[in-house]
């Protein structure tokens, strides 16, 4: 096995919640399969995630939306410090025993926690969080951002809802309607990828 779980069958239980039935693990029949295929996915995305934040050995990060800490598990190795955070309390106990022997890596359990006298963070990787709740996380993440600090969101996006991904089973939020909200936080847009259904944006704390 790839990476230390807490039991297979609570693993599978997660991943159905992260990535429900019907989508592209509906082809994978096995818990190592499924998960086998998501790291593959993970470590990409985390090359991605690496290159555009600019980590380095002394940077703090905080996963937002964390689930079972396979972006984690790769940015960890680049930074002084990681903390992430789940609303999902299972995903945040499976984090737990994952990590339990990386000092670099604070597991988050109280989302009141996230505020400037608790934590400050150079970078924050955030993703999974409902329309409704978009704009207080995003002030929230970005009062615990140093200036000039660097935010890597994705979401899906609502203009490019059809019948081939409605099935997807996650948040769509509309992309005007998202710009519109970070500008009035305070965020810049440094960077937005919005050819697909799939938006990644890259933003900085003035």
């Amino acid at each position: 096995m790839v990476v230390n779980l807490v039991t297979k069958n609570n693993l599978e239980y997660l991943l159905e919640i992260i990535y429900p039935s019907k989508n592209i693990l509906q082809d994978f029949v096995s818990v190592d399969e499924k998960l086998n295929f998501i790291i593959k996915l993970k470590q990409e995305e985390s090359k991605v995630i690496q290159k555009f934040l600019r980590l380095s050995n002394g940077d703090t990060l905080l996963d937002f939306g964390v689930g079972i800490g396979l972006i984690t598990e790769q940015l960890h190795k680049f930074v002084a410090q990681t903390y992430c955070y789940d609303t999902d309390k299972e995903m945040l106990e499976h984090c737990k025993n994952k990590f339990n022997t990386l000092k670099n890596i604070e597991v988050i359990t109280d989302y009141e926690h996230i505020q400037p006298n608790k934590i400050t963070v150079n970078h924050v990787f955030a993703e999974h969080f409902t329309f409704e709740q978009f704009a207080d996380c995003m002030q929230k993440l970005y009062n615990i951002l140093q200036p000039n600090g660097l935010i890597w969101i994705d979401f899906f996006n609502e203009e490019q809802k059809n019948d081939s991904n409605k099935h997807l089973n996650k948040n769509f939020y509309g992309l005007n309607k998202t710009l519109d909200k970070i500008k009035k936080i305070g965020y810049k847009h440094k960077l937005i990828d919005s050819r697909n259904v799939h938006v990644k944006m890259l933003l900085e704390k003035l």
